[in-house]
């Protein structure tokens, strides 16, 4: 009966009989239940060590309770909590040693797993999931970042407990490694288990908890921020290392999101992140991945980020700079660097480029960031001679300057090139790499660009090999001029080997391309390549490609840049004394190219009437034009040189006439006087030689044309005008006669060209204003030939319209 009594004693009355908190009984029940579940747990731990049960369920059972018994320990209320149920002194105190004892008697049961049970983790390893520590760490972590703070102190000082535990769990396995003698057993990595495992292993079966290691870390920066010396700051910056060991991505991008420049919590956290070499190429790897981002410049995948920056733009790529300067010396980072240098190179010059263009206004003192991790680059990788080198040209000092970033990259590849350095064949082939793929912004292309033809400067003394020549090709047209220009003299150096390959127009295309630049810069050393190119061209290869380039000069005649106008004229000429043995291929072009040559005669500036001079004089000598005296300055008359030149074209090049009446339109709406002048007395004089050749619409656009010009303020151009419009209303009269006189007149044309004379006589201007009658009256537009001839549809009229006055 006794017995029978004994065995339905609850737990609790069994504590009240033998401790002396039994006057709280009431106020304090699950604070005693609490305390015999872990002496139960306990004891039911320490028999199962004493069983013959099979290893696995073994450890399964002490798993499940331990995990039990956490749960239990950690759903108390809070200390101050239990202290409010005692109502004076010593039931507070009795309180708060029942509270502690809990935790004191879950600790003594995790060290007796640790201590006595460690074998079973070696032997069942390969068939368990979730070892005990880990799942506790990934506990504590979490409530880390509580918003109670008692909660968040009682979960630091946990995971102080569980970081010794696993320390001493590793100790241990030290010592068994030692004492064993199979070499099965220590030659197997999978069997050494240390607390970054257990972390990692727990948490990436919880996709939850991922989800908030960046509270984590967060929390953790604000401790260390707010209280510097607190001694639980070497357990914070252990979990750092844990973290970074399990999730070194993510862990890396949360640290670069902190203010520029770091504080002393921040660096304290870069040291506990890289104090691991196993995570090595994945920290620096994610670091490279940030420093070739742009500053300013906001992701997407950054938009949703929490930040601690004072202002709103990315500027982790200039974190990521000064981070260089803590994990690159690590000595165990050592062979990574050495196999990420290229890369790590090209994001710093990168960075150089960003800092000294985009972040000039607002943030001068923050290419400092990047000089000191190229520095700490170049020392870790052996480069201190490179070092020194930039030293004594006063580089350095000129990152707090203001400094041109094409000089800096241009020195420090020169500067590494002069010494030689071990990695020059990696780093050439990395940045050929990212020059084929392209790089990830336009803006960085000039980047690549000066690096990579400052290091093959060095290597290929004279010119470089063809396969180089794509990439330059490709160049020539970025949307940053500098590029295209350093890209055309790159061009400019290889022309010896043009004539070697195979396909000489489609590398030239590009080339030609560039005289449409808007950079007037870039459309110069275009002309000037292209000019070293032919020069040095074959000329069976030249005269496949001369029409092209030919036509390419023509619309740059008359570019409202004088030097680029000046220089395309010469260069035209230049190339028809090349192609001298290819008259024929090139007489089209030449008769396309003589009203810009010929108004530009009128020039009010000296070096552009020479060079038409020079190319005209050309011209004339492949048509076989007997009129080059004219030209010469004692001979010159522009009236004469354009008479001249007309009745050379009825003899020879008739068909010609309308596409130059064309083109000779444009120049009549021009500001420049001199070329309203001239345009109307070539427009004149070609349309009295080509007379048969005109329809009635395209009269009427010419007669229309120029009576808008005959309103201009000056003098002599009315004057002019007045003439030429003379002349297309006696054309217009006669195509308004009848059809037989029409035809008549066109097939006379065809066998009995009749030299033209005269008309203008600009030598006597005075007495051409005198030859207008004083009883002229103008006709308006809507009444020439509208008695003489059938009106057209409207739409025949609109259409020669835009023909001509385009």
């Amino acid at each position: 009966m006794a017995q029978d009594t004994s065995n339905t004693m609850t737990r609790l009355q069994t504590l009240q009989t033998t401790v002396k908190w039994y006057h709280v009984e009431f106020k304090a029940e699950i604070l005693l239940d609490t305390y015999s579940t872990m002496l139960c747990d306990q004891s039911i731990i320490l028999a199962m060590n004493s069983s013959f049960v099979d290893p696995l369920l073994q450890f399964e059972s002490q798993l499940r309770i331990t995990e039990l018994s956490f749960k239990k320990a950690f759903s108390l209320p809070t200390l101050n909590t239990v202290k409010s149920i005692g109502k004076n002194p010593e039931e507070i105190r009795d309180l708060q040693s029942l509270y502690e004892n809990i935790f004191n008697v879950y600790e003594d049961t995790l060290i007796i797993l640790v201590s006595k049970d460690f074998y079973k983790i070696q032997i069942l390893k390969p068939s368990i999931d979730a070892p005990c520590l880990g799942l506790l760490a990934a506990e504590l972590s979490l409530l880390c970042s509580h918003e109670d703070p008692l909660i968040t102190q009682q979960a630091i000082t946990g995971m102080n407990y569980v970081l010794k535990i696993a320390m001493h769990q590793k100790s241990k396995l030290v010592k068994r490694k030692s004492s064993m003698a199979s070499d099965r057993e220590t030659s197997n990595p999978k069997e050494i288990t240390s607390d970054f495992e257990l972390l990692s292993k727990t948490m990436q079966g919880d996709r939850n908890k991922i989800a908030q290691v960046s509270k984590i870390v967060d929390n953790i920066y604000e401790q260390l921020y707010g209280n510097f010396s607190h001694p639980m700051n070497v357990v914070l910056l252990r979990v750092i290392s844990l973290l970074t060991r399990a999730f070194p991505k993510k862990v890396i991008f949360q640290l670069m999101e902190f203010p520029v420049p770091a504080d002393n919590a921040l660096l304290l956290m870069w040291q506990a992140a890289s104090a691991d070499s196993s995570v090595a190429p994945q920290v620096l790897k994610t670091i490279l991945s940030i420093l070739k981002g742009k500053p300013v410049e906001m992701e997407e995948t950054l938009i949703e980020r929490r930040r601690f920056s004072l202002d709103a733009t990315n500027m982790m790529p200039v974190a990521a700079s000064q981070a260089l300067c803590t994990f690159l010396p690590v000595k165990s980072y050592k062979k990574v660097v050495a196999k990420l240098f290229p890369e790590f190179l090209m994001a710093l010059m990168l960075q150089l480029f960003y800092c000294s263009q985009l972040l000039k206004d607002t943030a001068q003192n923050r290419s400092i960031y990047v000089r000191d991790g190229l520095k700490v680059l170049l020392n870790s990788s052996g480069l201190k001679e490179v070092d020194d080198a930039l030293e004594k040209k006063n580089f350095w000092d000129q990152f707090s300057q203001v400094m041109d970033h094409q000089y800096g990259i241009h020195l420090i590849a020169k500067t590494l090139s002069e010494c030689n350095f071990p990695q020059f064949p990696e780093t050439l082939h990395y940045v050929y790499k990212v020059a084929v793929e392209g790089p990830r912004r336009s803006e960085d292309s000039i980047v690549t660009i000066i690096f990579f033809a400052e290091l093959l400067n060095n290597f290929f003394k004279e010119s470089l090999p063809k396969e180089f020549l794509v990439l330059f090709r490709n160049w020539i047209n970025d949307p940053n001029p500098s590029v295209g220009k350093m890209s055309l003299q790159k061009i400019a150096s290889m022309a010896p080997v043009f004539s070697e390959l195979e396909n000489v127009c489609n590398l030239l295309l590009p080339v030609l391309d560039a005289f449409l630049s808007k950079e007037y810069t870039v459309v110069i050393r275009a002309m000037l390549t292209l000019r070293n190119i032919l020069s040095k061209l074959d000329k069976t290869i030249y005269s496949t490609v001369c029409t092209r380039i030919a036509s390419s000069y023509c619309p740059l005649m008359d570019h409202v840049n004088s030097d680029i106008q000046c220089m395309a004229i010469r260069h035209f000429g230049e190339l028809l004394l090349d192609m001298s043995h290819y008259k024929r291929m090139l007489n089209h072009v030449i008769i396309g190219s003589l009203v810009p040559l010929l108004l530009f005669l009128e020039s009010n500036e000296t070096r552009i009437v020479n060079a038409c001079r020079y190319t005209l004089t050309i011209c004339f000598s492949q048509l076989k034009w007997s009129i080059s005296h004219l030209l010469k300055e004692e001979n010159y008359c522009f009236e004469s040189v354009v008479l001249s030149i007309c009745n050379n074209l009825l003899s020879s090049y008739e068909s010609y006439i309308t596409d130059l009446i064309s083109g000779t339109l444009g120049f009549l709406w021009s500001s420049r006087t001199f070329l309203k002048k001239g345009a109307t007395i070539l427009v004149g004089y070609l349309g009295k030689s080509g007379a048969h050749l005109l329809l009635k619409e395209e009269i009427d656009v010419m007669i229309e044309v120029i009576e808008r010009v005959a309103r201009d303020e000056d003098p002599v151009v009315k004057l002019l005008a007045e003439k030429t419009r003379k002349i297309f209303r006696e054309i217009a009269y006669r195509i308004a006669s009848s059809t037989i006189k029409q035809t008549f007149r066109r097939w006379a044309m065809m066998f009995h060209t009749k030299k033209l004379k005269l008309i203008y006589d600009l030598a006597n201007i005075t007495s051409l204003e005198e030859s207008i009658p004083e009883d002229f009256t103008e006709v308006k537009p809507e009444d020439n030939l509208g008695n003489v001839a059938e009106e057209k549809a409207e739409y025949l009229f609109q259409e020669k319209r835009v023909s001509f006055a385009s």
